[in-house]
């Protein structure tokens, strides 16, 4: 797609949510620039053993069809930010002094109230994430994915309207309510038991394990595809059972799958789509 094939964008960001949002516009067309400073590179871009090298590749996929340039910021000529169209930047009083006036500008921030704060802060408020001490957090960093696509988004749309170049100020805090509370707001959480189709409540949407130890994970929600996972799999059970919650239907379904390996399955399933996969290995 080349939608934004004359845009030009300076990506002063870091981390997470300003790089993958000016990626994702690359894919739009963008051509952008991602600058680091000599003094203070993208914390991304470095080795850490400690974090098992997970934010080195995340670095790498968010800025590879960017050109990436490292200047030497008491050298640098600031004139250049002028040859932009747009400017996204993680404020800092060394970057503020520079910006030009006549340019649109999307300021990145965590928090309004909060300065600082991460993924997992913005989880917890939102209340997105019901916290449970005996499992690990999300492993996908799901606010920040969301706020990056929420700049790509918003900063189209305040380059294209906006009456005037004040910089655009967005907040991970305010940014994960606005997205997240329209899944999942206060009379969802007050009135709503927190297991539901898609976190397992269903044996028609559910995580199975077969006599190998694979995973299938079975979305037969349409009644076409659970019909047709009855057939292939034996179950009498009717349409008004993939949605029975007192978990009998989906112990049968665990006994009967926990007796097949994982390319028995593949063999009973054939050509047939009924929103059956298997986890890869």
């Amino acid at each position: 797609m080349d939608n934004l094939k004359n845009l030009k964008i300076l990506d002063l960001s870091a981390r997470l949510p300003g790089p993958m949002a000016t990626q994702l516009l690359t894919q739009l067309g963008a051509k952008v620039t991602k600058l680091e400073w000599e003094d203070a590179r993208d914390a991304f871009s470095e080795e850490n053993p400690v974090l098992g090298g997970v934010f080195k590749v995340w670095y790498e996929n968010f800025n590879k069809n960017k050109e990436l340039r490292i200047e030497n910021f008491e050298t640098f000529d600031f004139d250049e930010f002028k040859n932009f169209d747009i400017i996204i930047y993680s404020p800092s009083r060394r970057i503020l002094a520079k910006l030009p006036k006549d340019i649109t500008k999307i300021e990145i921030r965590g928090g309004r109230e909060q300065k600082y704060m991460h993924d997992l802060n913005a989880l917890l408020l939102s209340k997105t994430f019901k916290f449970n001490l005996d499992q690990a957090p999300p492993y996908l960093p799901f606010a920040g994915m969301m706020y990056a696509q929420q700049i790509a988004l918003k900063t189209i749309a305040h380059h294209y309207n906006a009456a005037n170049k004040e910089p655009l100020k967005l907040y991970l805090s305010e940014t994960s309510k606005e997205v997240f509370d329209l899944l999942w707001n206060d009379s969802l959480i007050a009135n709503k038991d927190p297991i539901f189709l898609h976190n397992g409540k269903f044996p028609c949407y559910n995580i199975y394990t077969t006599k190998d130890d694979e995973i299938i994970a079975l979305a037969a929600v349409e009644e076409r595809f659970w019909s047709e996972f009855c057939k292939l799999f034996n179950f009498s059970f009717s349409l008004e059972d993939r949605f029975d919650s007192s978990n009998k239907v989906k112990d049968q379904i665990q006994s009967k799958i926990k007796t097949l390996t994982i390319n028995e399955i593949k063999e009973i399933l054939g050509d047939k789509d009924i929103c059956l996969n298997f986890l890869p290995s």
